[in-house]
């Protein structure tokens, strides 16, 4: 039986990291108006939040991005 790949949490931060410019491209086609896309901190992180969308004459939109720990299609 195949064993799937699992990823720690920092190794799932890394991934969303090397993938932002990606991320970025279509967070701002979801979000009208968005002008600054900023990388959640830490603390922000762990409570859910990996990037914060701010938006013209609109309130900030906080996005979590899903990397999951088990990847069952990565033999």
């Amino acid at each position: 039986m195949l064993e799937a790949r699992e990823y720690g949490w920092q190794e799932q931060r890394e991934f969303a990291d090397g993938h932002m410019p990606a991320i970025a491209k279509v967070l701002c086609q979801r979000f009208p108006g968005a002008t600054i896309l900023s990388k959640a901190t830490i603390a922000m992180d762990r409570a859910g939040t990996d990037v914060e969308v701010e938006r013209v004459g609109l309130p900030a939109v906080r996005v979590d991005i899903k990397v999951r720990r088990k990847d069952w299609l990565a033999w």
